[in-house]
């Protein structure tokens, strides 16, 4: 019920001429500045909310963020013992104790946008898995073609 909701959010606000922001695994992901990009953890319902919001009219723009993360943060000694064992939010919660001490240089980028022409066989598939990866895989390139 609630996915079919989101949908039809979705698709109201594109025909309005507006715009959604969605992320695709539905939580913070692995900064790829410090940790290798693995398999894509993002939800199928992405791949339906963008074949729904390309049905529209609208376009889908895969973006990726990194360089959230303090290099000195990351490499302190308490913040790797404490994420080994699994507690991974200590780097951001020293970032936000000391942030003069532990600066962060974010990164956003942008791809090309994507209209349903570019997409068109995951589409015509209707495998919102398949278009998932097809998507993720855009959007974790970006971090591949970086500069520099």
């Amino acid at each position: 019920l609630e996915r079919a909701r989101a949908t039809r959010e979705v698709v109201r606000r594109i025909r309005a001429g507006g715009l959604v922001v969605h992320f695709g695994a539905g939580c913070i992901e692995i900064d790829p500045a410090f940790d290798a990009l693995e398999e894509p953890s993002w939800a199928r319902g992405s791949g339906h909310l963008a074949r729904a919001a390309l049905a529209a009219g609208g376009a889908v723009t895969p973006a990726l963020v990194w360089g959230v993360h303090a290099a000195r943060a990351k490499h302190m000694r308490l913040v790797r013992a404490l994420e080994a064992r699994g507690l991974g939010m200590i780097a951001p919660l020293a970032q936000v104790a000391l942030p003069r001490a532990l600066p962060v240089r974010a990164t956003v980028a942008f791809g090309a946008a994507l209209a349903a022409r570019d997409l068109e066989e995951l589409i015509a598939a209707h495998d919102d898995e398949a278009l998932t990866r097809a998507l993720a895989a855009r959007s974790y390139a970006l971090f591949a073609s970086r500069p520099g």
